[in-house]
This record gives structure tokens, sequence and C-alpha cells, in this order.
């Protein structure tokens, strides 16, 4: 008698989560919308900052106008000493200078009163003042705004990038990373709606831009609807020492590191040329190591989302009770992740200081989208399952993506700074 003939699932499959694909995309489309309301009131607190250097004109309120009698009587008492004793050291030199007197003029010459004295200044002052209060004309003074206490917007905009980066970490745990970086471009339409508010202008490009970034939002979503599986910390680690992943890694790794040895190379140069001259040690070229950053930044960060992805994929399960940190190697990708996400951040605010942000940011989103793309098929095998449709839809929403990301940023090189 025959056995029922058996099939093997492959591996991860009994693990698939056809659900989970969806929630991720939801969460991270949630994420891009908090980060966007996040940078607008980062920008927002730098607007107000920048219109408080301006001090308007008002009203002056009753306690300065008694400010300024009481400093306006202070200054006529300390002219009036002066003038005073100024008086009584003319009267001891008198008659000292007899034969002075006849060539420098007459005594009534010496005593003729100026024109216009300080005191008679502070008497006008003060009788203007006192006519502003008498009339319905207030005395101008200027509107300061201080900012020397906590900048409550700036900390809610922080606060606010903590809590959709969490939820992007927890999205990667749920979802392909390729997915959650393409969704992540939700936050330029947001932004884009969001611009009116703080004074800018919408144009039909701005709406243009939002509507094709949409568009291929909505395509590489549908192209990347597989399955997804829950990787087991043997299997994720195993991951790593495939012949295909280590060229992967190994060809990143290497870029990175050149490019690196090119900017400290850069960088000692600058010092040692600015310490042998004795100036202020000069700024990069933009033309030769401005790219540099970009392209540094943007490996550095495909290694984070990488990471990100490992670490989450341990992590949720750790929290729900199925500690996944029982082997050393994962302390140790958990490790790496802490180091590469500070150190993109530093990348970017660098290249920032360097580049303008029209040259960095669709720069540095190609190269990012494209690495993420690359690192999610090649380690977590995300476009494994993929079909006909898929590979179309996918290919054709990134292409659209990248297409809206760049108008997004010529429509903001056409227009005026914000007042």
């Amino acid at each position: 008698m025959s056995q029922p003939e058996t099939t093997t699932p492959a591996p991860g499959e009994e693990d698939a989560c056809p659900e989970c694909y969806v929630i991720g995309v939801m969460i991270s489309l949630v994420a891009s919308s908090i980060q966007s309301l996040a940078y607008f009131m980062w920008r927002l607190h730098h607007l107000r900052r920048q219109r408080s250097q301006v001090a308007p004109v008002r009203a002056c309120s009753d306690a300065e106008m008694s400010t300024i009698l009481l400093s306006s009587d202070r200054a006529r008492e300390k002219e009036e000493g002066t003038v005073q004793g100024a008086q009584r050291n003319g009267d001891e030199n008198e008659g000292a200078g007899v034969a002075g007197d006849s060539t420098m003029g007459s005594s009534e010459e010496l005593q003729e009163p100026q024109e216009h004295t300080a005191t008679q200044d502070y008497d006008s002052g003060r009788a203007e003042l006192g006519a502003h209060t008498n009339t319905r004309t207030p005395l101008k003074c200027w509107q300061t705004h201080s900012f020397h206490g906590i900048p409550w917007v700036w900390v809610c905009g922080l606060a606010l990038i903590g809590v959709g980066n969490g939820m992007d970490f927890v999205s990667l745990g749920l979802t392909k990373q390729s997915v959650v970086t393409l969704v992540g471009s939700w936050s330029l339409v947001v932004t884009t709606l969001l611009s009116p508010f703080l004074g800018e202008t919408l144009t039909r490009m701005d709406m243009l831009a939002s509507g094709i970034t949409m568009l291929g939002i909505i395509l590489t979503v549908l192209g990347g609807f597989t399955e997804v599986t829950d990787w087991g910390t043997d299997r994720l680690i195993a991951q790593y020492s495939k012949p295909h992943v280590v060229a992967m890694l190994s060809v990143l790794g290497t870029l990175a590191s050149l490019v690196a040895l090119i900017l400290v190379v850069d960088f000692a140069k600058r010092l040692s040329r600015a310490r042998a001259q004795r100036t202020a040690l000069e700024r990069p070229n933009k033309r030769t190591i401005g790219p540099l950053y970009i392209l540094l930044a943007a490996l550095i960060a495909t290694f984070t989302v990488l990471l990100g992805k490992t670490t989450s994929e341990m992590l949720l399960p750790t929290i729900m009770g199925d500690d996944r940190f029982t082997n050393p190697a994962a302390i140790m990708l958990v490790s790496c992740f802490l180091v590469s996400l500070p150190s993109q951040l530093l990348l970017i605010s660098a290249s920032l200081a360097i580049n303008d942000s029209l040259y960095h940011v669709p720069t540095f989103y190609i190269i990012w989208i494209l690495g993420t793309i690359t690192t999610g098929a090649l380690f977590y095998e995300e476009m494994e399952n993929f079909e006909t449709h898929n590979w179309v839809l996918f290919v054709v929403g990134v292409v659209t993506l990248l297409v809206g990301v760049i108008l997004t940023n010529v429509s903001a090189s056409r227009k005026p700074p914000t007042a």
C-alpha cells in the first residue's frame, strides 16, 4: 500500500503572513504622515525665529512708558550735575586768564548757550511722551519675541519624529524593507499639502508632482503585494553567510570605505593647509567632494535599513515572549544597527552643510531607494515570488515615484524664499 504523497513547505512558508504586508504598509503611511507633521513644526519654529529678528513697531504698554520716563529723569539729573560741575570749575578759573580773554573773545561769547542741549532733548522727549499719553496717538515701541525659554514647537516636532521612526521600525518587522522605503515618499505629498500654512505657494507643478508620487506609491504597493515571511533568528544570521549576500555586502562595504577614505584624506589636506597658513578651515569643494558626502550617506542609510529590519525581526518577537537574542551574532547585528543609525544622521547633516538641499534630497533619495530595493531583493528575497504582473507594476511604480520626487524638487527650486 503506497504512502500518501507529502510536500515539504518552502523555508518560512509555514510562517507566511498575508495580512502583515497590508498592516505594515498602513503603519508606514501613518508614520510618514507623522514625520511630515514633525518637519512642518520644525519649519514653523525656524520661520518664527527668523521673523522674530525683525522687530515691528507697536504701541508701548504702560510699564514701558514708565520705564521711558524713569530713564529720561535719570539722564536729565546726570546732565544737570555735569553742567553744574562745569560752571563751578569756570568760576574758580575766572581771572586767571585775562590775557587769554582778549584773544579768545569776550565773556559774553563764551557764556552764550548752545542752540540745542542734551537737557532740552530730555525735556522735549518727556513733553512728547506726555503729549502721547494725553492724546489717542500711542507712543511706538519695538515688538520683540523671546526664544530663551523651551521651544515647545520644536520639542513637539522632535517627539513626533521619535513616534514616526518607531512606527517605521515596527513596519520593517511586518512588511518588506523596499516597500517601507518607497511608501515613505508619502511624506513628500503631505509636506506639499501643508506648505500653504507656512506662507508658501501651492503651484500646479506641486499638485502634479504629488499626484505622480501617489500613483508611484500605489503601483509599488500593488506590485510588491506577496506573502511576507517571518524570519527566525537562525535563518536571519545564516543569510549573512550566503555567497551572494557576502558579495553584496562586500561591494557596498568596499565602496563606502573608499568614499570615506577620500573624505578623510581631503579633510586632512584642508586641515594641514589651514594650520600652515594659520587660517580658518576652508569648506570642501562642492563639485568634487559634495557628491561623495551624499553617496556615503545613502550607502550608510542602506545599511541602516537592512540592519534595522534584522533588528525589528528579532526584537518584536522577543517583546512578545519569544527570545530571539540567544545567539551572540544577533547582539552584534543590533550593535551595528545602533552605530549605523547615528552615523547616517551625521553624514546627512554634513552633506546638507556642503550641498544645496535641492541637490541633496533627490540625489540621496534615488541612491537610497535603489540600494534598499537591491539589498531587499538579495538578502530578504523580497522578489523571489514575483510574477510578471508584480514585476511590471513594481518597476513602473518605482520609475513613476522617482519622477514625482524630481518634479517636487524642481518645483521647489522655482519658488522664491519664504518671507
